[in-house]
């Protein structure tokens, strides 16, 4: 059985959301895709501290009804990572990008 097999049932779309944290702020994008599913990934913050030579990034793929549902699964994942170590910042609206811009 396809482990998706209730998201597809559902209609549900795969979601690819983007962010990186510059200046205390939070910069989301999110776009539409159908790049390959990554099991372990799907519905998990994948968390790349910042450099020197970059920001904090913070990614999420999920599967949601609509965009707004998928931001509402990413902002709700981001605060409880922002508990969890004690970070404070602001989330700018979200973009939304071509499927093709997106990763």
């Amino acid at each position: 059985m396809d482990p998706f097999q209730d998201e597809i049932q559902n209609n549900d779309s795969y979601y690819s959301i983007s962010s990186q944290l510059i200046d205390n702020k939070l910069e989301i994008e999110i776009c539409k895709t159908s790049f390959a599913v990554v099991l372990s990934e799907v519905g998990r913050l994948r968390v790349d501290e910042a450099t020197s030579e970059k920001p904090m990034e913070i990614n999420l793929h999920c599967f949601a009804r609509s965009e707004e549902k998928a931001i509402e699964k990413f902002n709700n994942l981001i605060s409880d990572y922002a508990k969890e170590h004690n970070l404070h910042f602001l989330t700018s609206p979200y973009r939304i990008t071509d499927s093709d811009q997106c990763y």
